[in-house]
């Protein structure tokens, strides 16, 4: 192949290729951050919210505890209790490995009981937060879950069951829905 470009035409076209080269890596480099600061920005209004969220509540709960005299030191322990609460986003650690080997041991030692579905839920009552988990199954016989019910509430990690009548009306396969109230101690 014949070069018939003089050498200063090469070296320049050289040149500006590299130029243009580096332009092009700048703008891809720029657009990616442009691009990823797009995708941090709903983050960013997320938090945002939150935090003017957790400034409202802080706000309501000083002027709740301002307009309402504090009678006793248990009252305003409860109080210190139920701001942090509100605050934290989380409620009291639950073991639940244990509280699911116990469920699983129980299932096990009563007989027949295939557990379909486990699920743990709180319930306040009277201002006090009951920790309760709802296990749902089907049980051979109406013996069976009779008997796995018993060794719930024979655990020391349960206060107490609930069990509807309406499931016991079948005599075999008996589907359930099974409350048990966890013990907070």
């Amino acid at each position: 192949m014949a070069n018939i470009l003089p050498q200063h035409i090469k070296k320049k076209t050289h040149k500006e290729y590299h130029f243009r080269l580096a332009i092009l890596i700048t703008t891809l480099i720029s657009s990616l951050l442009i691009f990823n600061i797009f995708l941090l920005a709903p983050s960013y209004v997320v938090s945002l919210v939150e935090e003017q969220n957790k400034i409202e509540q802080i706000k309501n709960i000083k002027e709740y505890n301002a307009t309402k005299a504090v009678d006793s030191r248990e009252e305003a322990i409860l109080k210190t209790k139920n701001t942090l609460h509100v605050l934290s986003n989380r409620e009291g650690v639950v073991d639940m490995h244990g509280i699911l080997e116990e469920i699983v041991g129980a299932a096990s030692s009563a007989g027949a009981i295939d557990i379909v579905g486990i699920s743990y839920d709180t319930l306040e009552l009277k201002k006090e937060i009951q920790k309760r988990v709802i296990i749902s199954g089907v049980a051979d016989t109406r013996n069976d879950l009779l008997l796995f019910t018993q060794h719930l509430e024979a655990s020391s990690r349960f206060v107490g069951t609930e069990l509807p009548v309406s499931n016991l009306r079948a005599q075999e396969d008996v589907e359930f829905s099974l409350l048990v109230f966890i013990d907070d101690k």
